[in-house]
């Protein structure tokens, strides 16, 4: 049979002579209880304090096997997904919306990822590209000109490769097919 309870505190621990540590949440259901948190492999979450669980008598043994958090109220359309963290008071610290077009969305991102490599080799033609026409400017002359007392000379130093640099926009965390 399957009950409502409330999650007072959760820590990861050995239990019951599992091969791993487990998730272990100390509930309140009609008493008090701890319980081992099943959950989906390849997502793994710790609840903050006062999230509800359902729990099942397994054998003698309570198992959690779903959480709901009544103070989280982010919307999302159907066909979505939402992953999220809160702090221990239940403020939103970072999410991540899959949307129903499989856009990938960071923290209600407004800006554009990009392909650092790809991105990089470009600027880097653009530098050569820049400082090639800066040695063709220098070696440029006009033939049967003669300077006079009012000619100005060109500015342009010749040698100098540009100082720009991209490498700052490199967002080392976030990953790219």
């Amino acid at each position: 049979m399957a009950k409502i309870a409330i999650i007072r505190n959760a820590r990861l621990e050995q239990s019951q002579g599992a091969p791993g540590k487990s998730l272990i949440v100390d509930i309140d259901a009609h008493g008090s209880d701890n319980s081992e948190f099943y959950q989906i492999p390849g997502i793994f979450h710790n609840p903050q304090d006062d999230t509800e669980v359902v729990i099942v008598d397994c054998s003698g043994n309570n198992i959690a096997i779903a959480g709901h958090d009544y103070k989280f109220d982010e919307e999302i359309e159907k066909g979505e997904t939402l992953i999220y963290s809160v702090d221990a008071a239940g403020v939103l610290k970072g999410k991540i919306l899959i949307d129903k077009t499989g856009n990938i969305i960071l923290n209600d991102g407004t800006d554009f990822a990009v392909a650092y490599t790809d991105l990089k080799s470009a600027f880097d033609t653009l530098k050569g590209d820049l400082n090639n026409l800066i040695s063709v400017f220098n070696s440029h002359v006009h033939p049967g000109v003669t300077a006079g007392g009012a000619s100005t000379a060109a500015t342009v130093t010749s040698g100098t490769a540009s100082a720009a640099d991209m490498s700052g926009s490199k967002v080392a965390a976030v990953k790219l097919p």
